[in-house]
């Protein structure tokens, strides 16, 4: 071999070679950086929609409270609904008024039903039914059954009304005056 390619070869490792090894370098911590981006992109998203969702379960849980605790809901849920111009305009400009209220303060609820044991009430009427169709329904009954259980969750189902696919969240309405049940609240996510 000659002296020239001998020089030339040596030139070309001694080139050659760094510059090879910084580019795998610089390749090798450039993936390794993008991999740890993107893991760490990934955990923030679900921390933020872990804490999205935290966010709507107590922002419901707070607007049941507010309906199942305030005493003029209560009241007027415990106290018999004669069927007349008068008990329609409690309804109306009472009971209405403030129980919707509650629900439009929440983006998130899709409906609330009512379920009550005060037979008085025309069943299935806006929303109110009777106790007695959820006596004997399965996602109902452990939440009845318990007297120290308020408040229930349930996994996905069909809407009451729409047949959409929604969570539900259900708490008792307890009487003040009774310290007894008088209708269970489910609202619908």
């Amino acid at each position: 071999m000659r002296l020239e390619w001998k020089l030339t070869c040596a030139y070309f490792i001694i080139i050659a070679l760094p510059i090879v090894g910084t580019g795998l370098f610089i390749n090798y911590t450039t993936t390794q950086s993008f991999i740890n981006q993107s893991q760490l992109l990934m955990k923030q998203s679900l921390i933020q929609k872990r804490e999205i969702i935290n966010y709507k379960i107590d922002s419901i849980e707070r607007t049941s409270i507010y309906i199942t605790q305030n005493p003029q809901i209560i009241r007027y849920l415990d106290i018999p609904f004669e069927n007349n111009y008068r008990s329609y305009e409690n309804y109306y400009f009472t009971f209405c008024p403030l129980f919707e209220s509650y629900i439009m303060q929440n983006q998130y609820i899709y409906n609330t039903i009512l379920y009550v044991e005060n037979t008085t009430f025309p069943d299935a009427w806006n929303g109110i039914y009777h106790m007695d169709r959820i006596k004997e329904n399965e996602r109902f009954r452990m939440l009845l059954e318990e007297d120290k259980k308020m408040e229930m969750w349930y996994p996905i189902h069909d809407s009451q009304d729409s047949k959409e696919k929604v969570f539900s969240f259900a708490r008792k309405l307890i009487s003040f005056s009774e310290m007894k049940v008088i209708g269970i609240l489910e609202i619908e996510i």
